[in-house]
């Protein structure tokens, strides 16, 4: 499959989609909804700095095993911002997060999270929750270029999103710069819009994620991590013992466009 039809197939598949805005912490929230007659719902929660495109590759690979639901994050994508977009506004947008959803129809069954997504799921009461690549330590490294892209953030406000450098940006967060990998790398970056004012939350948010919050992922019901051999922003720990399932992949920080069919793999395998 080349670039450009699978590309193609995700613009086909979203397109097929309803999008709803759901009153949650009364802020309107995008929800994007993938029905298929499936007996499970699971919901994905993208990282900072995003929105729902990051998750579609591995979404579409699991689209023929549960229902599909998107949210944007507040501040993120079409989602509206907090009233203050701190770490804890966004932990407590996220406890309601599953009962609002309820209280429309929406009945999620499993939650799936990416990155800085794994700290807001952690009190989501769900069956079983994946937590990829969650930033359990977070390397000296990412924590030096998080302070330095804070530090000069109104002048980055005008190139982060450029496309050259967030394509970049993407690419260096792989392990396996391959076709396939490159190709999802620059078609989330076509689909993923992000105002200034966006951009400046997000920044906030990944300082103080890294300043002050130290993620511990709680033992609930079923819990599931998959974590990167070659993440070079974060590392998921030595977890194997503490929860129902633990897998080291090959592959980067974005393991979802890298590996989406092995990572879809695994979690079909406990649905």
């Amino acid at each position: 499959m080349n670039q450009e039809n699978f590309t193609n197939e995700y613009d086909t598949w979203i397109a097929t989609g309803l999008l709803r805005y759901v009153e949650i912490s009364g802020t309107k929230t995008a929800v994007r909804v993938f029905l298929n007659d499936k007996p499970k719902t699971y919901l994905f929660v993208h990282g900072v700095g995003g929105d729902f495109h990051g998750l579609v590759p591995l979404a579409y690979s699991l689209k023929d095993s549960v229902n599909i639901v998107f949210v944007d994050l507040p501040c993120h994508g079409s989602s509206d911002f907090l009233t203050d977009t701190t770490l804890g506004d966004m932990l407590t947008w996220s406890e309601s997060l599953l009962p609002n959803l309820g209280a429309v129809g929406i009945l999620v069954d499993g939650v799936i999270a990416h990155s800085f997504g794994c700290a807001v799921i952690t009190q989501m009461d769900a069956e079983k929750k994946w937590y990829l690549n969650p930033p359990i330590k977070t390397f000296t490294s990412a924590k030096r270029y998080a302070a330095f892209i804070y530090r000069f953030r109104y002048v980055f406000m005008w190139v982060y999103e450029l496309y050259p450098f967030a394509v970049w940006r993407g690419k260096i967060m792989l392990r396996h710069k391959n076709i396939k990998s490159r190709s999802i790398v620059k078609w989330v970056t076509r689909c993923t819009k992000i105002s200034h004012k966006q951009y400046l939350a997000h920044v906030a948010l990944v300082h103080e994620f890294i300043s002050n919050y130290q993620l511990q992922i709680p033992k609930q019901k079923f819990v599931g991590i998959i974590s990167s051999d070659h993440d070079t922003m974060a590392s998921s720990g030595k977890s194997d013992r503490l929860y129902d399932e633990f897998v080291s992949i090959d592959a980067g920080h974005l393991s979802c466009f890298e590996a989406p069919e092995k990572i879809a793999e695994l979690i079909r395998k406990t649905i």
